[in-house]
């Protein structure tokens, strides 16, 4: 087997209010931490978490691959000025061949204080905050966000298997 490339695509939508006031689209960085669940779910039946969870950094942080759900909120701080008392879950669906993502159910930021976001990830844990889990994917956006009480993010991930 030989897949060239894992990736989780990003579409984010970001509203004031009622408006749109910008969409755009990203593409991560898979750490060695989702690298290996994903090699050793494959062949040698590691447990795969039930569930995922998308967060939002408030840090200029570019990612590496030995970032971790352990490092992350430390190397990036993570944004915990949203109204939800959770990270919004990642409901995925099955959108095609190598292809899983939650546009069925779009992940939602509705923001509680003034921020600047510069990017995301997806963790298996719910909890704000928390340095547990597995990092299965972070993402700096191109562009910041800057956000308020007014504002909320609609995130959608997308994990893609491309045959090389």
């Amino acid at each position: 087997m030989d897949i060239e490339r894992i990736a989780v695509v990003y579409r984010l939508r970001h509203f004031k209010g009622s408006e749109l006031v910008q969409e755009e689209t990203a593409t991560n960085l898979v750490p060695a931490e989702g690298v290996s669940l994903i090699s050793d779910a494959l062949f040698f039946g590691a447990a795969i978490p039930a569930q995922w969870y998308l967060g939002l950094y408030k840090t200029n942080y570019t990612p590496t691959p030995t970032v971790s759900a352990a490092t992350i909120n430390a190397l990036a701080v993570e944004s915990l000025a949203y109204s939800q008392g959770t990270r919004p879950a990642f409901v995925p669906q099955n959108a095609g061949v190598g292809v899983v993502n939650n546009a069925a159910s779009v992940a939602q930021f509705n923001f509680s204080a003034t921020e600047t976001i510069y990017g995301g990830f997806l963790s298996s844990s719910p909890t704000k905050g928390a340095p547990a889990g597995v990092l299965l994917s972070v993402v700096k956006f191109p562009t910041v966000k800057n956000v308020d009480a007014t504002s909320r993010l609609e995130v959608t991930g997308g994990l893609t298997l491309v045959s090389a």
